[in-house]
């Protein structure tokens, strides 16, 4: 994977100008593309739309919640979802839905909607599939871009149990040999540095999943900033691939809708990234 910055704000608020961070004087916390050096830029959804597209935001776009920023008319036809006045609830009472998920940052639960509430990236498929369904009975010659921003695999990495369980500890190999880091690394790169981004083994000492729950803690220190034990390093590479393998079932069903209908799939161009 490539990022202009290692850091989600200022990364998403170059792509989304397409400008460099140097140049927009932005590196780090949560970024508002109009607070830079250049308020007057143009982003990308805001130069379709200044060409007679219709646009929408659906998803994590730039980057908002705290402060909120979504741009508002300057990039987008209709309101982004979430509403920037009601983000940051809607990402509350998700994460309160899925108690007692939310505040183990890779978490399982066993259906796609749990306690009523969809997963973030099992809602922002949904509704974009409603939005071009809405778009095409409304006006099949109006040419519109939707940015759709599924938020997986930036953590916490949360998804239905099924997509866990595709992976088991031993898909992934830790070299065992390599006791230190490489001298040109920080130390800070063989730790979990945030205290509040922690494993269930991190936490409890078991691991997820439907196989029988095991004991890994042994009384390891697991406080931020202490090297990571290879059992931790291992659930924390089957969370990326699992919330991967989610991300891609819901990019999934956005293909799916796309090319069941022949005149969208003659004339409709997608860009991941």
């Amino acid at each position: 994977a490539y990022a202009n910055w290692p850091k989600c704000s200022p990364s998403r608020t170059s792509f989304m100008s397409g400008r460099t961070n140097d140049n927009l004087k932005v590196f780090g916390g949560y970024a508002d593309v109009r607070s830079s050096a250049h308020p007057d830029l143009v982003t990308l959804p805001g130069y379709f739309k200044q060409h007679g597209y219709f646009t929408a935001g659906i998803g994590k776009t730039f980057h908002g919640e705290v402060p909120l920023n979504y741009d508002g008319d300057l990039s987008w036809s209709q309101d982004h979802w979430p509403l920037e006045r009601t983000a940051r609830e809607e990402v509350i009472h998700m994460q309160k839905a899925r108690q007692p998920y939310s505040d183990e940052p890779m978490a399982a639960a066993p259906d796609p909607v749990h306690k009523g509430v969809d997963f973030f990236d099992h809602t922002v498929a949904t509704k974009t599939v409603e939005l071009m369904t809405r778009l095409k009975e409304e006006d099949p010659n109006q040419a519109w871009f939707i940015n759709t921003g599924f938020r997986l695999p930036h953590e916490p990495w949360q998804m239905p149990i099924k997509f866990w369980d595709r992976f088991e500890y031993s898909d992934f190999k830790i070299d065992t040999t390599l006791s230190q880091l490489p001298t040109s690394h920080p130390e800070v790169g063989g730790t979990w540095t945030s205290s509040k981004v922690r494993s269930r083994i991190v936490k409890e000492g078991t691991t997820l999943g439907t196989s029988p729950v095991r004991n890994y803690k042994n009384g390891i220190d697991y406080s931020p900033y202490k090297r990571l034990n290879k059992k931790v390093i291992q659930e924390m590479r089957r969370g990326y691939a699992a919330a991967i393998a989610f991300m891609d079932a819901q990019l999934g069903k956005l293909l799916k809708f796309v090319n069941a209908d022949p005149e969208l799939k003659d004339n409709t161009i997608i860009v991941f990234t």
